[in-house]
């Protein structure tokens, strides 16, 4: 999309964390080419999926600009309850039209980013991407707490981004937003130029840079090492079919985490089963390519559902026919482009994939399903038209 050089642009500060990974930063880069952009991020942060520290004070990337602040954690709070050391968070000098807020309105920093803005930049705009679909209990008079002051914040946020229908359907329940605050859209896009789908010559480059054997069928997981993932439930599934049908399934796992240990050691009594070390994101596609079926198994907790499902949407940018259960955001992503079925039930899952396995037709529409939505609705592009037209709305209002 060309920006028209009638209307002007848009001055935005993003604030949040996840753009301390590289492969995060593409996504800047494609909003930066429609708008002003300052991104706003601690200089660290650490968890099971990011684990950064940067002594720089600023990132420049292609169009925007990283400024990192030093994290503040006041006492008898827990360290993801941080605020940034600074004393107007760069919003004086930028003069943004739109602050947006990645996080929940009830966090400390979200609290230090809303009074700084009405402050310093009182007419900007404030929109939130809210990704948390379940509702932590911290006991009752915490849970009190944090649903008092997002009641209090909600009327005072001109629109949130909701990465999945679950955190939707809490923020209008639980949190008084009304339907209209709301829009839809995955926080990262997908780069679906990097995940394309593959030739065979390519295909077959891919499997042996990661010494994949095919077999009849190479299906494949990609994330953190879980029991919540669901990888016993996959390990399950793909025994029961090679047992039932005869057939040479392969099945590879790409990951990290605390089931790592005992999925080699499986590995090592079942020929099948390959058990890869993590890759570079920008290596993943590659990954992806080996596969003819690829799986994403997580379960539902009480605390726990799949929130963006962001490796379902690179495989199917690849063109690989999916299979997920029904957690989350997965069934967001992939219903009506895939086959969906319920959590921690190995024997639906076996019948979902020995369906694949057996119907090479339905692999693929689902793959060519799968590719279609992913650009139409998850790519770089579709993420950064959708949060221009949220900026507009959110000004025009």
């Amino acid at each position: 999309m060309l920006r028209d050089p009638s209307c002007p642009r848009i001055r935005v500060s993003l604030v949040g964390h996840s753009y301390l990974a590289e492969e995060n930063r593409k996504s800047l880069t494609k909003l930066a080419k429609q708008v002003d952009l300052e991104v706003i991020s601690p200089d660290s942060a650490s968890d099971t999926i990011f684990d950064f520290a940067f002594r720089e004070a600023a990132i420049d990337g292609e169009g925007w600009i990283m400024r990192l602040y030093r994290k503040w954690l006041p006492p008898l709070l827990p360290s993801s309850a941080y605020l940034l050391r600074s004393a107007d968070l760069g919003l004086r000098r930028f003069a943004p039209d739109i602050v947006h807020f990645e996080g929940d309105p009830f966090t400390p920093l979200f609290m230090q980013v809303f009074f700084t803005a009405r402050r310093v930049v009182p007419k900007a705009g404030i929109v939130c991407t809210i990704r948390q679909n379940t509702f932590t209990s911290r006991g009752m008079l915490l849970d009190w707490l944090k649903t008092a002051i997002t009641r209090l914040f909600v009327p005072k946020i001109n629109r949130f981004i909701a990465v999945n229908s679950g955190v939707a359907d809490i923020y209008r329940t639980r949190f008084g937003a009304s339907p209209e605050q709301i829009t839809h859209s995955t926080q990262i896009g997908v780069d679906t130029d990097l995940f394309a789908p593959p030739h065979r010559d390519e295909q077959l480059a891919c499997r042996s840079r990661f010494s994949l054997e095919q077999g009849d069928c190479l299906i494949g997981y990609c994330g953190r090492f879980l029991a919540y993932k669901g990888i016993p439930e996959l390990l399950e599934a793909t025994a029961a079919v090679r047992e039932e049908t005869g057939t040479d399934l392969r099945l590879a796992l790409i990951g990290k985490g605390p089931l790592r240990e005992e999925l080699l050691e499986q590995g090592r009594n079942r020929p099948w089963l390959k058990v890869l070390d993590s890759v570079p994101h920008s290596e993943v596609a590659d990954f992806m390519k080996c596969l003819d079926i690829f799986v994403m198994p997580s379960r539902v907790l009480k605390h726990h559902e799949e929130h963006d499902a962001h490796a379902l949407m690179e495989a199917m940018s690849v063109g690989i026919p999916c299979i997920g259960t029904a957690s989350g955001a997965i069934i967001d992503v992939l219903t009506g482009a895939g086959l969906v079925v319920p959590p921690e039930k190995p024997r639906e899952l076996a019948h979902a994939l020995r369906k694949l396995v057996e119907e090479k037709a339905l692999r693929d529409n689902f793959g060519r399903a799968g590719r279609e939505r992913v650009l139409s609705r998850y790519s770089l592009q579709a993420v950064c038209d959708l949060y221009l037209d949220v900026y507009r709305r959110v000004l025009h209002s």
